[in-house]
């Protein structure tokens, strides 16, 4: 199953009934719960031939949080962003955002 929550899904993978025995009233909540035995909606998975093993073994991966290594920035990309973000705030900008404008004097002068 899994809760809607300010725009945001958060997934859950242990069964129907041990989900309806924590769930907790939150306003602006949804919680959907799969039923397994609903006959007239199905859900199934449309991958290719051979994968679908893999696909939700990788899918349960990611749902229980255990792709985040993988997902996650590198030490070295967070420091090479990091340096990229200060060098913009300091002033280096690209060709097309740059804007010429002749100022002149002033009359006073």
């Amino acid at each position: 199953g899994f809760c809607v929550f300010r725009n945001r899904a958060y997934f859950r993978e242990d069964a129907g009934e041990v989900l309806k025995g924590r769930l907790v009233s939150k306003p602006g909540a949804t919680f959907h719960i799969r039923d397994a035995g609903a006959v007239d909606v199905k859900f199934e998975f449309k991958v290719p031939q051979g994968t679908l093993v893999d696909f939700k073994q990788r899918l349960s991966d990611w749902v229980a949080g255990k792709l985040t290594s993988q997902l996650n920035a590198s030490q070295d990309e967070v420091e090479q962003l990091q340096w990229r973000s200060d060098s913009y705030a300091q002033g280096i900008c690209a060709r097309a955002q740059r804007a010429y404008v002749c100022f002149r004097g002033s009359q006073t002068r």
